[in-house]
């Protein structure tokens, strides 16, 4: 067996953790990577489509970010010799590394295994100095999860291949890092030539570990794992012997967590205990987008108590809130329909109308049940047509009835319609 590929990309995860290269992966593309794609597809067409054309690429989710980026400071100049999106591959044997023209994202084409891939976000390459400037966008959440650009392992691989493509002596290097909000801030190193051919050594280094550990796998031998900030975006973290561990203790004996936790906190224990809580939760949110699609597939995952788990259908009544107001207003005037003034009206909205109503007959002296009230005004409702049934959906547990979901649902914590 053969580890999977080095890009530039993975060499933080698999540096630490050469297992992550080995073990089986799943792949997919979160909200998260979505929204980096199409943010870095969007500033790699600035410069040479302009700014409205390359909006017009952006998905409708994701645009108002986009448009929210100050361009100004952002290194999108053709005359200053920027260009975007430019792939490299570096021959761990020899050394050498050269351009590669890319049909499509990340698309490579066929390389041999000890070749290292990788893609700059934007590369200016100064002869007269023999020097490279590398940008690299990380479209990020409220904290940066990245590397500093001084150790950073995708910048100085892509650095190392973009000087020996070039014959340059030196790199510099720049993350910048965008916010959800569309602010952004910028950290820069330089590395010379030494920095560089050390992290040539490091990388076959690198190399050799991932497929050491992937003959131990290939041999049945379950490996040694890193845990750390590299487990996030991890793809094989689904075999993941540390995960799986974690998963089965907390499955089998939760309370014995709980005692653990409770009894034997010390700052240490304590922040081990928030970082394993953390994964978990990322792990089991993961197992859960995958039932949820298998439940899909195949109409619910049978409980084997007559029941099952997926979306199942539901039945509710819309009420049409400029009818309900209406009626409210004729059976108790306006004081009553004020109770139910939002147009998108709800049973809710009526049964406190219809509170203020009661309240009102009771102080001219008459005396009338809630439940009458609210029937008299849904039997006027219904009768306007105002009063609709509408399908959905709700995920959960559901008991089968002539293979329909039926009204009987028993909700699961947490999940939502």
């Amino acid at each position: 067996m053969v580890a999977r590929r080095l890009t530039a990309s993975i060499v933080s995860r698999v540096g630490p953790c050469p297992a992550s290269a080995a073990l089986p992966q799943v792949r997919g593309e979160t909200e998260a990577t979505h929204r980096g794609i199409q943010i870095h597809a969007y500033l790699a067409a600035v410069p040479t489509q302009g700014e409205e054309a390359a909006l017009a690429l952006v998905s409708e989710e994701h645009r108002a970010l986009a448009e929210s980026i100050d361009l100004t400071r952002l290194p999108l100049s053709v005359k200053d010799g920027d260009r975007a999106e430019v792939a490299f591959a570096l021959d761990l044997n020899t050394g050498a590394a050269r351009e590669l023209v890319v049909t499509g994202h990340r698309d490579y084409g066929q390389h041999p295994a000890h070749v290292v891939l990788g893609t700059a976000d934007v590369v200016r390459v100064s002869k007269n100095s023999r020097l490279i400037h590398l940008w690299d966008y990380k479209v990020e959440g409220w904290e940066s999860t990245s590397e500093p650009a001084a150790s950073n392992m995708q910048l100085r691989t892509l650095a190392l291949m973009a000087c020996r493509a070039h014959d340059c002596d030196t790199a510099k290097v720049t993350l910048i890092h965008i916010k959800t909000d569309g602010t952004w801030w910028a950290e820069t190193a330089a590395l010379d030539e030494f920095d560089l051919t050390e992290h040539l050594h490091r990388l076959r280094q690198v190399w050799m570990d991932a497929q050491l550990v992937a003959s131990q796998v290939d041999s049945g031998k379950v490996p040694d794992v890193a845990e750390g900030s590299w487990c996030r975006w991890c793809p094989a973290k689904g075999a993941c012997p540390a995960k799986t561990r974690a998963l089965a203790v907390m499955a089998a004996h939760p309370e014995s967590i709980e005692r653990e936790v409770q009894a034997n906190l010390t700052p240490d224990r304590a922040r081990l205990a928030v970082r394993t809580i953390l994964e978990a939760q990322r792990v089991l949110n993961e197992a859960r987008v995958r039932a949820i699609a298998y439940a899909d597939e195949v109409g619910g995952i049978d409980m084997g108590d007559g029941t099952y788990w997926g979306h199942g259908e539901t039945v509710s009544e819309v009420v049409d809130g400029k009818t309900t107001v209406g009626v409210l207003a004729e059976f108790g005037g306006a004081e009553v329909a004020v109770a139910a003034v939002n147009e998108d009206s709800s049973k809710a909205a009526i049964e406190r109308a219809c509170r203020v109503w009661q309240e009102k007959e009771r102080k001219e002296g008459r005396k009338v049940t809630l439940k009458a009230l609210r029937e008299k005004v849904l039997a006027e409702v219904k009768a306007r047509g105002g009063l609709r049934e509408k399908l959905g959906k709700r995920l959960g547990i559901h008991r089968r009835e002539q293979g329909k979901a039926s009204d009987a649902v028993v909700d699961v914590p947490g999940e939502a319609a």
